[in-house]
């Protein structure tokens, strides 16, 4: 799991985001933001077992399920946003590539597309809109708001390990046999920047294509050299170049029972 680089115990939450399309030229950021979840929230169900001769009957639990989330904001007309998910919510459209961000530009909660076990299958992970409201006002002096339903259809992860913004330049990547490293090629370390071995990756092109994010996993960690598994997510999709362009970033996952977070992105 990546580490968690000088925990925070708090984290303001004026500066968080949520945001669709990421990394693309097509990104979007929802406005008029008022509240908002990380869509990590899961719940257990359980059943009783009586027992003659037992008074106090035992709960097992039977199941879980993640659970559903609302994102309130003050309606803005033509917000993007609301209109990209609206149509998902009508078309039946798995949003996939979406972040809640703590803090804008810095530490997110995203779809874990490499996650797999309890019944999961990789790469099914994004958001279900359940419903959009209609923007209302309760007086003549009141804002305009509205609310998004979603339903996650898979795990979310926290990615709290971040390469530095706009220095893509830094990293070169190059195939090892199916699989792909990342070098970083002015020596300095993956592990310095949070990233460990069996981390979800995220490689986030150029932000200026309309190429989604690419999902790896670490398989190995050697001082500069970080490389991910040809044999899950996209690795194989991973562009080889040296160097990758200035705006790529990479992004690694923790579990998400960390006491904080570090918010100096």
């Amino acid at each position: 799991m990546a580490k968690v680089m000088n925990p925070k115990l708090f984290v303001i939450g004026q500066n968080a985001a949520l945001r669709v399309e990421c990394a693309t030229d097509n990104e979007m950021s929802m406005k008029g933001l008022q509240g908002l979840g990380l869509f990590m929230g899961f719940t257990q169900q359980s059943q009783e077992v009586p027992m003659i001769g037992q008074r106090i009957a035992p709960k097992v639990f039977t199941g879980a399920s993640y659970d559903e989330s609302t994102v309130n904001t003050n309606y803005i007309p033509g917000d993007k946003t609301q209109d990209f998910l609206r149509n998902a919510a009508l078309q039946g459209t798995l949003v996939k590539n979406v972040r809640a961000y703590l803090r804008d530009g810095c530490n997110f909660s995203a779809p874990d597309q490499i996650a797999t076990g309890g019944g999961l299958t990789s790469g099914t992970s994004g958001l279900n809109v359940g419903s959009v409201t209609d923007p209302q006002i309760g007086s003549p002096t009141d804002i305009w708001t509205n609310s998004v339903s979603f339903a996650p259809a898979g795990p979310f992860s926290l990615f709290v390990a971040h390469t530095p913004a706009g220095a893509g330049d830094n990293i070169a990547s190059s195939a090892n046999g199916s699989d792909v490293d990342l070098t970083l090629k002015d020596g300095s370390k993956w592990a310095d920047l949070g990233f460990e071995v069996d981390d979800t990756i995220i490689v986030d092109w150029d932000g200026a294509s309309t190429e989604k994010p690419k999902y790896s996993k670490v398989k190995a960690i050697s001082d500069s050299v970080m490389t991910l598994d040809g044999s899950v997510g996209d690795t194989e999709n991973i562009e080889i170049a040296d160097p990758l362009p200035s705006k790529c970033r990479v992004h690694g996952a923790t579990s998400s029972d960390v006491a904080g977070v570090d918010v100096e992105c």
